[in-house]
C-alpha cells in the first residue's frame, strides 16, 4: 500500500515518507543553530506519523472523515521505552520528550497548556484519549536514528546548575523554539509540494537575499552620497559624529546596548549602521526593528527601503496596506511579500511592539513560525521607554532569554532612557561614556520658558495674557472645569 501526505488539486499525492523526511531535515536545519538540532529532526520525522492509519489514506482518498493524526508521534515518544531509545537514560530524558511530544500535538492547533486529564483542551486530557488508529505500519518506511540524541547545552547539568531559577522559564522558551523549526519547516514542505509556483517564488527569493555585509555596503554608499549632498551645517556633522561612534561600537561582543540620541540626531540611520555593522562582525542573520507606535512605522520603513534596498526589508503590522504596495510591484513581489511575513525570513523587519511580543507568547501556529527566525538577530526597540509597563517583566525576561541563549544583541533605543539597572537590564550604552556635552544645543527644536511655580496658584487672567502673547498655543490643563 502507498501511504500519502497531501495531495494536489491535480490528483497527485505525496508520499508520507518523502513528506517525514523532509521535513525532519528542514527542521534539523532550524533548530541546529539553536543547539536543538537532533531534538529538530526527530520532531520533524515523527510529526505525522499518524497519517500511516489506514483511516487517514481513506481520508486522503476522498472519504469525509476526521482522523486524529497528530497525537500518534506525541503519544509514542512520551513511552519510557521510546524516548529512552532515542533520549537516553538521564533524569532530563522524560522533560526532553515531553517538548517534543508537545511540538507535534500541537503542530496544528497551536501548543496546548499541559493542564490535567481532567481539564478539557490541556494537553494531559489530550494524551488520555484513546482515539488514535493503528499505524504500526510507519515503521515499514520510517527508519529512527540509531544513536542517542545530543542532550540540548540548555539542560546539560553544568547549565542547569547555572540555571537555577530561570531553569522552568528557559526549558518552555526552548520547547516554543522547537515547535517553531516544526510548524516552519512542514508549512514549507507543504506548500512546496502543493503549490509551485510558491516553491519557485521562495527559491527564486532565497538565492537573491542579500546578506548583512552587503547591506552594510548599500547603507555605506547611501550616507556617504547623502554626507557629501548635505550642508555641512553643525546639526550634520553632529549627526555625522554620531554615525561614526556607532560604527565603533558596533565592533563590541554581543550584549544589550542602550543608544541615547537627542530628538533630531538621526537616530534611525545611526541605530541601521550600528546593526549591520554588529550582524556583519558576528555573523548574525537579521536585524529586527521594534517599533510602538504606527504613526513613525511606515516613514521608518521608507528610510530604510531608500538606504538598502526595497528587497532586504519586509514590513509586518497592521498598517501595511496591501494594495499601495500592488499598485507598485509585480503580482511576484506582492507574493512573496506575503509568504516572507509568514515566518521573517528576510534580513531587515520592521513590525510593531505588538506583533514581535504577542508572537513571543503566543500559542497559535501561525504566530510561533517566525520564533525560530528572530534567534541571532540583532533586535532593535526604538522608543524603548514605551514599553507598556504593565508587561515590562515579561518582555524583559523575553529579551534576556534571546539573548543569553539564542544568540541575539538588543539595542534599546530612544531619546529618552529609563533606568534599566533598576529594572535589572544590565546595558552597555553606545554613545561613548560620559554622555557628550553640547548635543542639546544642537538639536533642541523648542525653548521652553517657566511661567510661575508648582507652589503658585495661576490665576485665570494671568494664564490668559501668556496665552494672548504667543502666536501658537497648545494648553494643557489637569482639572476638570465644573459642568
Amino acid at each position: 500500500m502507498n501511504y500519502y501526505a497531501h495531495t494536489k488539486k491535480s490528483g497527485e499525492y505525496q508520499f508520507l515518507r518523502d513528506h517525514l523526511i523532509t521535513v525532519a531535515n528542514l527542521c534539523q536545519r532550524y533548530a541546529k543553530p539553536l543547539g536543538i538540532g537532533d531534538l529538530g529532526y526527530i520532531t520533524g520525522l515523527l510529526h505525522d506519523i499518524g497519517k500511516y492509519s489506514a483511516l487517514f489514506q481513506e481520508r486522503i482518498r476522498g472519504r469525509n472523515i476526521q482522523v486524529n493524526h497528530s497525537s500518534a508521534g506525541a503519544k509514542w515518544i512520551l513511552d519510557k521505552d521510546a524516548y529512552r531509545s532515542l533520549i537516553g537514560r538521564a533524569g532530563t530524558a522524560r522533560y526532553i520528550a515531553r517538548l517534543v511530544s508537545m511540538a507535534i500535538a500541537g503542530h496544528h492547533g497551536g501548543l496546548l497548556n499541559y493542564g490535567t486529564q481532567d481539564q478539557d483542551g490541556s494537553f494531559l486530557k489530550r494524551m488520555s484519549k484513546d482515539d488514535i488508529p493503528e499505524w504500526s505500519s510507519a515503521w515499514e518506511e520510517i527508519v529512527l536514528p540509531n544513536s542517542i540524541l545530543a542532550t540540548p547545552e540548555l539542560l546539560k547539568p553544568e547549565k542547569i546548575i547555572l540555571l537555577k531559577d530561570k531553569l522552568a522559564w528557559s526549558y518552555s522558551f526552548m520547547g516554543r523554539m522547537l515547535y517553531s523549526c516544526l510548524v516552519d519547516a512542514d508549512a514549507i514542505d507543504t506548500r512546496n509540494y502543493v503549490n509551485d509556483s510558491d516553491r519557485l517564488i521562495m527559491e527564486k527569493r532565497e538565492r537573491s537575499i542579500p546578506t548583512p555585509s552587503i547591506l552594510l555596503e548599500r547603507l555605506d554608499n547611501y550616507l556617504t552620497e547623502k554626507f557629501e549632498l548635505a550642508d555641512q551645517t553643525p546639526v550634520n556633522l553632529q549627526r555625522k559624529r554620531i554615525q561614526d561612534i556607532c560604527r565603533r561600537r558596533a565592533l563590541l561582543d554581543k550584549g544589550v546596548f542602550t543608544l541615547s540620541v537627542p530628538t533630531g540626531g538621526g537616530k534611525t540611520l545611526s541605530s541601521l549602521l550600528f546593526a549591520l555593522e554588529h550582524a556583519k562582525r558576528h555573523k548574525m542573520d537579521r536585524i529586527i526593528y521594534v517599533i510602538p507606535l504606527t504613526s513613525i512605522i511606515e516613514q521608518n520603513a521608507q528610510v530604510f527601503r531608500e538606504a538598502i534596498g526595497d528587497d532586504a526589508v519586509l514590513e509586518h503590522h497592521s498598517n501595511f496596506n496591501m494594495n499601495d504596495y500592488k499598485e507598485n510591484h509585480t503580482s511576484h513581489e506582492v507574493r512573496m511579500v506575503k509568504l516572507s511575513a509568514e515566518n521573517w525570513d528576510m534580513p531587515v523587519i520592521v513590525t510593531t511592539s505588538v506583533q514581535f511580543f504577542e508572537s513571543l507568547f503566543s500559542n497559535k501556529r501561525s504566530r510561533c513560525r517566525k520564533l525560530h527566525h528572530i534567534a541571532n538577530s540583532v533586535i532593535i526597540l526604538d522608543e524603548a521607554q514605551s514599553l507598556p509597563t504593565g508587561y515590562l517583566t515579561p518582555c524583559l525576561q523575553a529579551l534576556e532569554e534571546l539573548r543569553q541563549n539564542y544568540g541575539c544583541s538588543v539595542v534599546l533605543s530612544t531619546a529618552t532612557q529609563p533606568s534599566w539597572h533598576r529594572l535589572g537590564v544590565k546595558a552597555t550604552e553606545i554613545i561613548d561614556s560620559p554622555y557628550p556635552k553640547g548635543w542639546s544645543v544642537f538639536f533642541d527644536r523648542v525653548n521652553v520658558t517657566v511661567h510661575g511655580s508648582n507652589e503658585d496658584r495661576m490665576e485665570d487672567d494671568q494664564i490668559i495674557d501668556w496665552l494672548h502673547s504667543s502666536n501658537q498655543v497648545l494648553c494643557i490643563v489637569t482639572i476638570k472645569p465644573p459642568n
